[in-house]
C-alpha cells in the first residue's frame, strides 16, 4: 500500500511539470539484475543520451515496473507503454534494463516508448570494470540522435619513384703489353779446374772429401779424449764419496741410515757415469785415430810434384807422386 501511494505521488508530479511544456520526456530508473550502482551509472549515462530529443528531458523517481503497476496493465503488454505514458502526462518515456553477464559484463537495453509511432530499441555491452559512456555512446547514441565523428584514416602513403640505377663504368681499355726481348743462350760456365799449376812448377791435385773425413776424425778424438777426462772426473767423485761413507760414524736413527744410503746412491751414480763415459771415450778416440791415419796416408798418395833434376848424362824432370819417386 505503502508502494502505490509513492507512485500515485510520483505521476501526480510528473503529470504536474509535463502540462508547462508541448513535448516532455520522462527518464525512468532502470532495473534489472544489476546492484544499485551499477544501474545509477546506467541511468546518468542514459540520462545524457536522452537530452539529445528536442523538448523537456528530466528523470523520473519510479521504474517502468513501477509505472505499469500504477496504471494497472501488465508490462509485456503493448499497449501497456501507451497507459503509461498516458498516466504520467509525458509524451515520450525512456526505459533502461541493465542484466550481468558472463565475466561480469554488463548487458544494457534502452527502450524509447512515443505517444506515437513505433518503440525503439537499442542493446550493448559494456566491459566489466570500464565506464559505460564509450559503448552506450557508440551502440545506444543514435538511437537518441547522436552522430558520432567518424574515426579518421591515416593518409595513405604516397608512392615514391624508384631510384634509377647509376650507369655502369665502361671499363678500361688493356694497356698494350711491352715488348718481349729477344732470348740470348747463355754461353755454359766453364767446368772448375781440378788441376792447378804453382809457381814452383809443382802439380797438386786435392779432394774436399779428404779434408771433411779429416775434420771429422780430428774432432772425434777432441770427443773421445773430453768423454775420458770426464770418466777419470767421475771416479775420483765416486772415490771421495765411497771416503765420505767409510767415515761416516755408525747409523743410529732413521735419519742417519736415510743419508748414509743416499751417499751411497750418490756414489753408484758417479762410478756408472764414469766407467759409460771413459769406455765411450777410449772407444770414439781409437775410432777417429784410425781414419786420421786412413786418411792422412791416402792424402799422401794423391799428391803429384813436377820438378827439374839433373842426371849424370844431362838434364831432365823429375815427377813426384805420394811423397815417392
Amino acid at each position: 500500500m505503502t508502494r502505490m501511494l509513492v507512485v500515485l505521488v510520483a505521476l501526480v508530479a510528473a503529470a504536474g511539470v509535463a502540462s508547462a511544456d508541448p513535448h516532455h520526456v520522462l527518464v525512468l530508473r532502470s532495473e534489472g539484475g544489476a546492484d544499485a550502482s551499477a544501474r545509477s551509472r546506467i541511468d546518468t549515462q542514459v540520462l545524457k543520451l536522452a537530452k539529445n530529443i528536442p523538448g523537456t528531458v528530466e528523470p523520473g523517481d519510479i521504474t517502468y515496473g513501477d509505472a505499469t503497476l500504477a496504471a494497472g496493465c501488465a508490462a509485456p503488454d503493448a499497449k501497456c507503454a501507451s497507459e503509461v505514458i498516458a498516466t504520467l502526462g509525458v509524451d515520450e518515456i525512456v526505459v533502461a534494463t541493465v542484466a550481468v553477464g558472463s565475466g561480469g559484463d554488463l548487458i544494457v537495453t534502452v527502450k524509447r516508448f512515443a505517444k506515437t509511432g513505433a518503440p525503439r530499441q537499442a542493446t550493448t555491452t559494456v566491459p566489466a570494470g570500464q565506464a559505460p559512456d564509450a559503448a552506450m555512446n557508440a551502440d545506444v547514441g543514435p538511437m537518441f540522435g547522436l552522430v558520432t565523428a567518424p574515426v579518421a584514416k591515416p593518409p595513405e602513403p604516397k608512392p615514391v619513384a624508384p631510384t634509377p640505377a647509376p650507369a655502369p663504368t665502361p671499363a678500361p681499355a688493356p694497356e698494350p703489353e711491352p715488348p718481349k726481348p729477344d732470348l740470348v743462350p747463355a754461353e755454359p760456365a766453364p767446368a772448375p779446374a781440378t788441376v792447378t799449376a804453382a809457381p814452383d812448377n809443382r802439380v797438386v791435385a786435392t779432394t774436399d772429401q779428404g779434408n771433411g773425413m779429416r775434420t771429422l776424425a780430428i774432432g772425434g778424438l777432441a770427443t773421445g779424449g773430453g768423454l775420458v777426462l770426464l770418466g777419470i772426473v767421475m771416479w775420483a767423485e765416486a772415490s771421495g764419496t765411497q771416503s765420505d761413507i767409510d767415515g761416516a760414524p755408525t747409523p743410529k736413527t732413521i735419519k742417519d741410515i736415510e743419508n748414509l744410503m743416499n751417499l751411497e746412491s750418490t756414489g753408484d751414480t758417479y762410478a756408472t757415469v764414469g766407467n759409460v763415459a771413459f769406455i765411450g771415450g777410449v772407444a770414439i778416440a781409437a775410432a777417429s785415430g784410425f781414419l786420421y791415419w786412413r786418411e792422412r796416408n791416402h792424402h799422401g798418395a794423391q799428391q803429384a810434384r813436377l820438378a827439374p833434376a839433373m842426371f849424370d848424362h844431362g838434364a831432365g824432370v823429375v815427377f813426384t807422386f805420394g811423397g815417392s819417386r
